[in-house]
């Protein structure tokens, strides 16, 4: 709709997905080339800081979502007591999914069972929300005001891959 605005970071990828978006000449597309690689928290903050938006959603390139992602993820922000929700990802790799609507209010261990557990995928019901204990920065909807005044991803864990852990807590 008119609300929606992407912007795309490019952390030095070889992928040649910048040319690929920019010739598409989208217009609520704005594409941004770093010249080095700043690294996921860099990367991320500096993204956010284009954005205007009430919500922040960060996706990775490597990442499928299921059609129509967007209306489930709002639906769980009316609940003013969350502030990052997680939506289903597919798992390319291995066909299957991993997680529906997920939210950091509460800690389960069925975050667990869910992200880890490969032999059983077919049979788990991704259907339902579930709590977990963080959520996970590969495809991250969060309220801006909230990420901003948290100070967003903390780049101190570059490289390291727990600046959404840290950001969830």
């Amino acid at each position: 709709g008119d609300d929606v605005e992407v912007i795309v970071c490019d952390d030095r990828s070889a992928d040649k997905s910048i040319a690929y978006i920019e010739g598409l000449q989208l217009p609520k597309v704005r594409c941004y080339v770093h010249n080095g690689a700043r690294g996921f928290s860099n990367n991320c903050n500096f993204g956010a800081s284009k954005a205007s938006g009430k919500f922040l959603f960060f996706l990775n390139t490597d990442i499928v979502l299921q059609d129509n992602v967007f209306k489930p993820l709002l639906a769980a922000m009316t609940n003013k007591n969350i502030f990052s929700v997680v939506p289903q990802i597919i798992r390319t790799e291995v066909g299957s999914s991993t997680s529906t609507i997920e939210s950091i209010t509460s800690a389960s261990l069925k975050y667990w069972n869910i992200e880890f557990d490969h032999q059983n995928d077919s049979q788990k019901d991704v259907t339902k929300n579930c709590f977990i204990l963080w959520s996970s920065g590969a495809a991250l909807f969060c309220r801006s005001a909230l990420y901003y005044q948290l100070g967003g991803f903390d780049s101190k864990f570059n490289p390291f891959y727990v600046e959404d852990v840290d950001l969830s807590m």
